[in-house]
């Protein structure tokens, strides 16, 4: 009976003892689910994150690419904007320094005064002196060009006090100073035509003559230095000569109004008054209110009536 007794403890004990593995086994599976569940929903989340991240990344690289990409093209329109204004700037000096007779406008001091070179604002300032107190500037103008070795400076220098010499009628020293100009750039084309008119009004005419034609071996289209040639064979009584160069300067510049006057004028002194006639009635068709061109054709017509 003990022993029967100690059989059934023992199946009782085997028998718990499977129940308690299977419980265990039931339970660590469980278990292993439950970390694999919670695994996964960390993932899955880790990967939610993620594709809002990647989501929000590349909606705000598509802004700021979209930024940059204006703020670029902004920037590259300003910088063009800049430029174009330096170089109007520039343009504006240049045609002053090629053309001095030419009127400062309001537009042209504003373009050199907001993005002209420190250079550029002082030639403008003392552009607008009296010729007396220029002539002063520009030679400290040149000064401090020869001190910076700026040769461009130095051209508009010489070129400016040539022609503020000029206007106070001092021709030697005007000459002194395109030479001067023309010894640093030989090619100078508008030195040697001011040099010109000096010595035109110095009655050195052959002189005169020479520069011309040294203007049109530099600058073939150079259609002033014609009418400069003209003048200055008018002078010398060659009239035939003027007229060629009259009509020269008219083939580079078909509007050239001032040309066909002065054409007139000689037809007029060989007293051929229908050629003089046309010439003005050319003259006046491309300048209405060419006054002088007018005046010359009246006493035209009296002439050829009188003839």
């Amino acid at each position: 009976k003990n022993q029967e007794t100690l059989k059934d403890i023992q199946q009782q004990i085997q028998s718990q003892h499977a129940q308690n593995t299977e419980k265990y086994q039931d339970l660590r599976q469980n278990v292993l689910d439950d970390r694999q569940n919670v695994l996964d929903d960390r993932k899955h989340s880790i990967n939610g994150w993620a594709r809002t991240f990647l989501f929000v990344f590349s909606v705000v690289s598509v802004f700021m690419y979209i930024e940059n990409k204006e703020l670029q093209q902004k920037a590259e329109i300003s910088l063009g904007n800049i430029k174009k204004y330096e170089k109007d700037a520039e343009d504006i000096i240049q045609r002053l320094v090629n053309n001095p007779e030419q009127k400062l406008t309001k537009e042209m001091k504003q373009k050199v005064k907001e993005l002209g070179t420190k250079s550029q604002k002082l030639i403008l300032k003392i552009r607008q002196e009296n010729y007396k107190t220029a002539i002063d500037l520009w030679k400290y103008f040149i000064g401090h060009a020869y001190y910076e070795n700026d040769k461009k400076n130095i051209l508009t220098g010489y070129s400016y006090l040539g022609y503020s010499y000029d206007k106070l009628e001092k021709y030697q020293k005007a000459i002194d100073a395109y030479k001067k100009a023309i010894e640093i750039k030989p090619d100078l084309h508008y030195a040697y035509f001011n040099m010109g008119p000096a010595y035109f009004k110095l009655e050195k005419y052959q002189k005169a003559i020479d520069t011309f034609k040294k203007v049109i071996e530099i600058k073939p289209d150079f259609h002033k230095a014609y009418s400069g040639m003209g003048m200055t064979y008018r002078k010398l009584k060659k009239y035939q000569k003027a007229i060629d160069a009259y009509k020269k300067a008219i083939e580079i510049k078909p509007d050239y109004h001032e040309a066909y006057y002065s054409m007139g004028v000689t037809y007029g002194i060989l007293k051929e008054y229908q050629k003089a006639i046309d010439a003005f009635k050319k003259a006046i068709e491309i300048k209405p209110d060419y006054h002088k061109a007018k005046r010359s054709l009246n006493l035209a017509l009296k002439q050829f009536k009188e003839q």
